[in-house]
């Protein structure tokens, strides 16, 4: 149809003409659609535009209000010389698609670009977020190892304050029953000393006996407070050796507040960047899914554009063909199957002899101000 832009033409339903502008598709519009600029008489009572359909422009005219738009098929039904030409139709359609898988490829390529963009700053968080994980790994199993460490200091001291204080107790009981059993002596003697009448040697020899057990008592005595102030001071010294070993402890080692703070800030990190993540994630996976769409809708267009040029390729053959046989048979171009192609001797109007007809589909029962197919025309 390329070839007839510029061309006259016949305007259905009416005795006017005009000039064929355009030839091809218009945005919102089902199929393919011719672009005429009426001239003469015709121009003022059947423009429609300036050859522009919802802000486009397809065409230029020089008269205002003169252009036109019919769908192929009409133009081609008043205008034989235009029709037939399903070379130059699927020639118009494959350059239609051809355009098309262009601009497909085009955003194909610009998301690649973008997911190769994407792609190292994925990367980048993925290496982030498994060196938060490895140090807070770390940074707990320090915490753990330290307060194992505690634990065992603090048994260990437990236990000697524990075995230290067994030591003690068994000593004092060994000094109390000894005590004990000199007392029980010393009552011993004293008794005897009031049943029997003892002679002057002998309760000299009891007296000295009954100093000696008193000495030995007070001696005991003396042992036993000097063990208990020993052992108070032990006592003393040893709580104050683990009340400073544990003091020490507190301050060499985070506090739970420190250890709280600081987990709750590795958890927020975390948080943060297992959300960054997420989000890349969603926006490579939507490109992915989009980019995955676009290369079947290519590869679509590709299929359809093939089979495309295998029909131009069998049409051109046989268009090839039947001009060598037209040449061979020596066939004038107004003549089909011998015979020559009438023309009437004077323009028939399709309107004669009809009360009600309409010139937009030329069709009877309606006037053309009632036409309900003028959509299809604009």
């Amino acid at each position: 149809m390329s070839e007839y832009i510029g061309s006259k033409v016949a305007i259905p339903g009416t005795r006017g003409y005009g000039t064929l502008k355009y030839y091809g598709p218009i945005e919102g519009k089902q199929g393919l659609f011719a672009g005429i600029e009426l001239t003469g008489p015709i121009a003022a009572s059947r423009g429609k535009n300036n050859g522009s359909v919802n802000g486009i422009q397809y065409f230029d005219v020089i008269q205002p209000m003169s252009g036109l738009f019919l769908p192929i098929d009409r133009l081609k039904q008043a205008n034989p010389q235009i029709g037939g030409s399903k070379y130059n139709d699927l020639k118009l359609k494959y350059d239609i698609n051809e355009r098309e898988m262009n601009e497909k490829m085009e955003i194909l390529n610009e998301l690649r670009i973008t997911v190769n963009d994407l792609q190292p700053l994925l990367e980048e968080y993925e290496i982030d977020i498994s060196e938060k994980d490895k140090k807070l790994s770390r940074q707990k199993s320090e915490f753990e190892r330290a307060r194992e460490e505690w634990r065992s200091s603090i048994q260990l001291l437990v236990n000697t304050h524990e075995e230290t204080e067994i030591l003690y107790d068994q000593k004092f009981r060994e000094l109390r029953e000894y005590i004990e059993r000199l007392l029980k002596e010393k009552d011993d003697i004293s008794n005897n000393n009031q049943i029997t009448t003892p002679t002057s040697n002998s309760s000299s020899k009891k007296i000295y006996h009954g100093d000696d057990h008193e000495s030995e008592i007070e001696r005991l005595n003396l042992v036993i407070h000097d063990l208990n102030l020993e052992h108070h001071l032990l006592e003393k010294n040893y709580t104050a050796k683990i009340q400073n070993d544990l003091n020490h402890q507190l301050e060499i080692r985070p506090t739970f507040e420190e250890l709280s703070d600081l987990q709750k800030s590795l958890d927020e990190l975390d948080t943060l960047h297992e959300n960054e993540l997420n989000t890349k994630s969603t926006q490579i996976n939507s490109l992915s899914e989009s980019n995955k769409d676009l290369e079947n809708q290519l590869n679509d267009f590709k299929q359809k554009n093939i089979d495309l040029e295998d029909k131009i390729k069998t049409l051109q053959e046989l268009n090839q063909s039947s001009l060598i046989q037209l040449e061979s048979e020596n066939i004038a171009p107004n003549s089909l199957d011998g015979l020559p192609i009438y023309k009437p001797a004077a323009p028939i109007d399709p309107s004669a002899g009809k009360d009600d007809w309409c010139g937009l589909c030329e069709r009877d029962g309606h006037s053309s101000i009632n036409c309900p197919y003028e959509n299809d025309v604009f």
